[in-house]
């Protein structure tokens, strides 16, 4: 089997921290072996479903960035266990990639999760796409704004 064919089929035999739940289209071409057009095409095929655009351009977030550029990040588990992710409804997934954990996390923990800087994601807070307090000099997003943003941003 050659690193294309691995993309739909089985999945690799790839330990990934617990944490980790997306990638970066980088990590999905160094693992898989592919050049951008093979992660494009299985994007485009269906093979790779769960993938979100965080870039504050979407939906017109910030205009700092050149129109079309896109930072695209793919859940982690579509990697390892393809056939098993491909089954699951949208809810299933979100409540996969976040977890049964608390109602709101400290906004360093979800740029880790994002793979963004904290300023990248305190550009999502002030451009309203990401929401929670701020309790002293710590920034929280809540569940129920992850979970609206990773709605809104997901490729289909």
């Amino acid at each position: 089997m050659n690193a294309t064919d691995s993309a739909g089929e089985g999945g690799l035999r790839l330990a990934l921290h617990p944490r980790t739940r997306l990638v970066t289209l980088d990590f999905v071409r160094a693992a898989w072996g592919l050049e951008v057009e093979g992660v494009w095409a299985c994007l485009e095929s269906g093979r790779l479903r769960w993938v979100w655009d965080i870039s504050r351009r979407a939906h017109g977030c910030g205009a700092a960035l050149e129109p079309g550029v896109r930072e695209l990040r793919v859940w982690a588990l579509e990697l390892t266990a393809p056939e098993w992710c491909h089954r699951l409804a949208d809810e299933q997934v979100l409540e996969a990639v976040l977890g049964t954990g608390p109602a709101q996390w400290r906004a360093a923990e979800v740029a880790h999760w994002l793979l963004c800087s904290r300023a990248a994601l305190k550009r999502l807070v002030d451009a309203g796409e990401l929401a929670g307090p701020m309790r002293g000099r710590t920034r929280w997003v809540t569940r129920p704004s992850l979970s609206a943003f990773l709605r809104r941003r997901r490729l289909v």
